[in-house]
């Protein structure tokens, strides 16, 4: 079983290798009672730089972060809800 520091590990690293997009605050992670799958909660910033283009930034990390825990339970995660705070 895959410990959920290990999950918002990963969730850090994604964020650490796009400059454009960080976390507002730290991620928040939901795990059925079966432990069969999670819905993963973020709140994030983009750069103002790259505001007109904040929808595929959101679409990358998204994919980022359900390839990253794909690999650490070999299953994507049920949900991966964003919730754009601002820019920075």
């Amino acid at each position: 079983m895959v410990r959920e520091s290990a999950i918002k590990d990963v969730i850090k690293s994604c964020f650490l290798q796009d400059k454009r997009v960080k976390l507002s605050s730290s991620s928040r992670i939901m795990i059925d009672e079966k432990h069969q799958n999670l819905n993963i909660f973020l709140d994030i910033k983009v750069k103002k730089t790259v505001e007109q283009d904040s929808m595929s930034i959101i679409r990358n990390i998204v994919a980022s972060v359900e390839e990253a825990v794909k690999k650490l339970i070999d299953k994507k995660p049920k949900n991966v809800q964003v919730a754009l705070i601002g820019f920075y």
